[in-house]
């Protein structure tokens, strides 16, 4: 069985860009089965039917990921860990503990714009670009997670298809 940590190296080594132009921010992986970069999440099927919707269909998986990627997209975690959502408390807590870690990969990443992927990760994501002293995102926007319900699905489409349309122009 794979570790999460295993997993998260292999999808930076295949589907990082060299330069990140529209940083995705989500709360926390999923379980070594599911995952964004596996094609088998809520998140997934969102954002590809947006990338799909602007640019037109993808042959497989991987040649979205690829096509994601050569546009200097990336999806990366507030949390690299699952976290607990099983209280409210310990949720906060384990976000409240993954903001040093987002906030060295955003010195490395040095990202043009971030869209972030669920409104209560706001704050904890906020305090990791203030801590990070990034200076080079010049567009961020916080939606709403696409799961839980349609209208969450259909704003957080709608959000997606607005960052690639507009911040992907906008890149040196």
């Amino acid at each position: 069985m794979t570790t999460p940590e295993f997993d998260r190296n292999r999808f930076d080594q295949r589907y990082r860009p060299a330069r990140i132009n529209v940083l995705f921010v989500a709360e926390a992986p999923g379980t070594t089965e599911k995952h964004f970069y596996l094609g088998n999440t809520n998140l997934y099927r969102t954002v590809y039917a947006a990338f799909k919707d602007v640019f037109g269909p993808f042959a497989s998986t991987e040649a979205f990921l690829y096509f994601f990627a050569s546009l200097g997209c990336y999806l990366d975690h507030l949390s690299w860990q699952p976290i607990d959502t099983s209280s409210k408390r310990q949720r906060q807590h384990d976000r409240h503990l993954a903001i040093d870690s987002l906030s060295q990969r955003l010195r490395s990443y040095q990202p043009a714009s971030l869209l972030l992927l669920m409104k209560a990760i706001e704050k904890p994501v906020q305090q990791a670009i203030n801590q990070s002293g990034v200076t080079s995102i010049r567009h961020q926007r916080t939606t709403a997670y696409p799961a839980g319900s349609e209208v969450n699905r259909q704003v957080c489409l709608r959000d997606i298809k607005f960052a690639i349309t507009h911040w992907l122009d906008d890149t040196d």
